[in-house]
Formats: C-alpha cells, sequence, structure tokens
C-alpha cells in the first residue's frame, strides 16, 4: 500500500495544530511566572495585559474546534487587553486603539453569526481582529523610532513576534480558501509561522531585566 503525502496533509495538520496550543499555553505560563515575580506595579500590570493576550489567543486555538464566535470574542478580548497596557504604559494615545477594538468586541458579541457568509459577526471580526493587531504593531514600530540600545534590540524582536503570529492568523481566514486549496500545506504554514511568532514573544519579554 503506498501512502501519498496529500494523503497525510489532514494528521499532520492537527499535530501541528496541537504543537501550536500547547506551545501558547507554554507561552502563557511562562508569562504568568515572570508576572508573579515581578515587583514594579507598572510593569506588573503591563506583563498582566500580556498575559491576557497569550491566555486568549490560546484560548482561541482551542475554541475554534467548538464556536468560531467564541474564538471571535476571546480573540478581541485578548487583543484588547494587550492593547490597553500599551496605551496606558508605553504609548500615550489616549487609548484611541483600545476603544476601537472594544467597539469591535461590543460588535461581535451583539452581532448574528452567520452560517458560512462573511456578515454580521463574521464580518466584524473580519475587520476588527486584522484593525487590533495593526493597532500593536504601529504601537510597536512607533516605540522602535523612540528607544535604543538593547531597548531597541528587544522591541524589534517583540515586533517580529507579533507580526507573525498575526501574518499566521490573517493568512489562515476565509478569504485565503482559494490559496489553501492550492497549496496543501498552507494550514500547516500558517500554525508555524504563529507557533514561531509566539515562541519570540514570550521569550523576548521572560528574559527582560525587570
Amino acid at each position: 500500500m503506498v501512502i501519498k503525502i496529500n494523503d497525510l496533509i489532514p494528521l499532520l495538520e492537527y499535530i501541528v495544530q496541537i504543537m501550536l496550543i500547547i506551545t501558547f499555553g507554554g507561552c502563557t505560563a511562562l508569562i504568568l511566572i515572570k508576572t508573579i515575580k515581578i515587583r514594579d506595579s507598572d510593569q506588573a500590570w503591563f506583563f498582566l495585559g500580556l498575559f491576557g493576550f497569550f491566555l486568549g489567543w490560546c484560548l482561541v486555538l482551542i475554541l475554534y474546534f467548538f464556536s468560531d464566535k467564541a474564538a471571535y470574542i476571546v480573540g478581541i478580548a485578548g487583543l484588547l487587553s494587550i492593547l490597553f497596557v500599551i496605551e496606558k504604559y508605553a504609548v500615550k494615545s489616549k487609548y484611541i486603539f483600545s476603544i476601537i477594538t472594544l467597539i469591535g468586541l461590543v460588535l461581535v458579541i451583539i452581532l448574528p453569526l452567520p452560517a458560512t457568509e462573511i456578515s454580521g459577526a463574521r464580518l466584524a471580526s473580519y475587520i476588527f481582529l486584522p484593525a487590533g493587531g495593526v493597532s500593536i504593531l504601529v504601537l510597536y514600530l512607533y516605540l522602535i523610532t523612540k528607544v535604543s540600545g538593547d531597548l531597541r534590540r528587544e522591541t524589534i524582536f517583540v515586533f517580529l513576534g507579533f507580526f507573525l503570529i498575526f501574518g499566521g492568523y490573517a493568512l489562515d481566514i476565509q478569504l485565503f480558501e482559494s490559496v489553501r486549496a492550492m497549496l496543501p500545506f498552507w494550514d500547516i504554514m500558517n500554525s508555524l509561522l504563529m507557533l514561531c511568532g509566539g515562541l519570540l514573544l514570550a521569550i523576548t519579554y521572560y528574559r527582560r531585566e525587570i
């Protein structure tokens, strides 16, 4: 019996997805350990927001097996968690990005979720999840221009971590179904991008000297 590589792709996708969930769970635990060790209140609150992000996106990866709407809600809440502390402790932008993301969260909660059409809660998630991700990237790009030395190097690593996470997620939505059909390893590639991004982000912040 000859087993073709295409026959193994569903199994590989499942294995990589489980690896991704375990990785984000480990990153969540790592950030929680770091948060508990911190004595400075401002830094502790910032890391608590980062913990909320990792916890939210770990749950997103699990919830997609059961409920798209629950995954959208938790995903946007995770973005809001890190956006709020960035705007409070790192970039004084009057919570503009947090407010926009909060509006998106409310819309996803109250709008109905159609079975397949890109409308209602699904459309809101397709707008506000990427918008929240882009907001985080924009804020970190701004920070890169304002810091120097080791802090700039760390901020660049953090930016790359978020970029890989959001890039992998964005390429996995239904808008890319035609590309997915042509490239059998598409989902595996996207999951690996998110996995690498999560590890880079968590390790960079865990190693930060407080």
